[in-house]
């Protein structure tokens, strides 16, 4: 009996060492499980965290994409108002400045081809007559204002040429009649005394001082000036003398053109022969000067239209390719969030 118990002892031994090996066999396996799993728990939230991570990141790449974009299409907009504006100013000024220039031709065609005097004076001034200096309206400038009073003092004399001594008028007049021209006004440089007082305009009320006083000329033809004008004066109303039973002393000019030139009277109802003549160098000269510094303008402007127009297309690529990054960078952030919202 003893044995055979020994014998169920070993057995039950036999099988519970069994048991116990089998079990541990099984706990390693669930241990080995159960660290495969914490491993691969492990790597979910390693991966999980990468994607938050890399969501943030994109999140983070999509918001500067779209900030760089408004502020792109800011400067896209601010570059084109800009160069609408420009291009704008640019058609206008073009415009300006070709009627400038058909103003400087027109003005030059008076001043060099003496368009509006007598075939006369152009075929004398063509020439080229030694002696012969020009017409006497290209000789005197009046000041601002005063151009019809200065046109009605001269008279007739406007149209008059200047020369510098009797041997060039001897030749004007050989070609006169060699060429059958029309009669013309001479007056000779040399014939005008050096020193001239002004004629006193006697005790006329309203004269406001001597004609002369309003006209400019180089210094070799002041005597000339002096001469023709020292005994014209400026009144303010010619009514004044129309009352009056004396003569007037002296020329008498008015503001409006009225002229009492000692001899017969002239209202300014038409303007004087030598009217648009008279400073007509001067004229030419500013035009010519205003068209230069419109020229100088367009060009400035044509070269800030220029940068306009290439900043303008920096701007229009600099959107687009804002554009194209954000619409790259878009599909992957919804991925994502799609992903991490699962």
């Amino acid at each position: 009996d003893a044995a055979s118990e020994a014998s169920q002892q070993r057995n039950r031994l036999a099988s519970l060492a069994s048991r116990l090996q089998s079990m541990e066999t099984q706990a390693s396996r669930l241990e080995a499980q159960r660290t495969q799993r914490a491993a691969h728990a492990d790597e979910l939230r390693r991966r999980s965290q990468a994607a938050f991570d890399e969501h943030a990141a994109l999140q983070r790449a999509c918001d500067e994409l779209r900030r760089r974009l408004t502020t792109a299409q800011e400067r896209h907009d601010a570059a084109s108002a800009r160069r609408h504006e420009l291009t704008g100013r640019l058609h206008e000024l073009r415009d300006r400045r070709s009627g400038e220039r058909a103003r400087v031709g027109l003005l030059e065609d008076l001043w060099h081809r003496y368009e509006g005097f007598p075939d006369t004076v152009k075929t004398l001034m063509s020439r080229q007559v030694d002696g012969l200096i020009g017409p006497l309206v290209d000789l005197v400038q009046p000041a601002p204002g005063y151009e019809e009073v200065v046109e009605a003092a001269l008279g007739p004399l406007g149209e008059a040429l200047v020369v510098r001594d009797r041997r060039a008028l001897s030749r004007c007049r050989e070609l006169l009649n060699e060429q059958g021209l029309e009669g013309c006004r001479f007056l000779v440089l040399s014939d005008c005394p050096l020193a001239l007082a002004m004629e006193p305009a006697g005790s006329q009320e309203g004269v406001a001082g001597a004609v002369k006083q309003y006209v400019r000329a180089e210094p070799e033809y002041q005597p000339l000036v002096d001469w023709l004008l020292n005994d014209s004066w400026v009144i303010d109303d010619i009514q004044r003398l129309l009352g009056g039973r004396a003569t007037p002393r002296g020329r008498l000019v008015s503001a409006r053109g009225d002229r009492w030139d000692r001899r017969s009277w002239r209202f300014g109802g038409s303007r004087p022969s030598a009217h648009g003549r008279l400073g007509r160098r001067q004229r030419w000269e500013q035009a010519r000067a205003a068209l230069r510094a419109r020229e100088e303008e367009f060009q400035r402007l044509d070269a800030e239209a220029a940068t306009a127009e290439q900043e303008w297309q920096a701007c229009l690529c600099e959107q687009e390719s804002a554009k194209g990054r954000l619409a790259h960078a878009a599909p992957g952030l919804h991925k994502l969030e799609s992903h991490l919202s699962q």
